[in-house]
């Protein structure tokens, strides 16, 4: 049996990775602050699946799921590893992410 577990937060993204370099982001429009997501998890608590409500370049476009780390999948999800996928998803990770429509970013 799935659990679903609903958190209502926003989170607005403050970083993007792309080359290797982490670089601080600055202002970011409104359509990218994360109002919440949801974590579906099996009966131990384990993380299956993370979606959100809103474009990132880390999930899949049509269903908002986000590209979870194998690190992160299927571990157990609680007061230790939420501030870990809280920080996943205020960063955009541009050097591993679900779809890359450019060659090269200038910045």
């Amino acid at each position: 049996m799935e659990i679903i577990a609903e958190f209502k937060t926003t989170i607005i993204p403050d970083r993007v990775v792309y080359n290797g370099i982490v670089k601080k982001l600055l202002k970011v429009d409104d359509k990218f602050k994360i109002r919440g997501y949801k974590l579906y998890l099996t009966e131990n608590d384990e993380l299956t699946k993370l979606v959100i409500d809103t474009p990132h370049p880390n999930c899949n476009p049509k269903t908002g799921e986000f590209c979870i780390s194998l690190n992160i999948k299927g571990r157990e999800v609680n007061n230790l590893t939420i501030p870990v996928i809280e920080s996943l998803l205020k960063t955009f990770n541009l050097d591993d992410c679900f779809y890359q429509p450019w060659r090269d970013i200038y910045f």
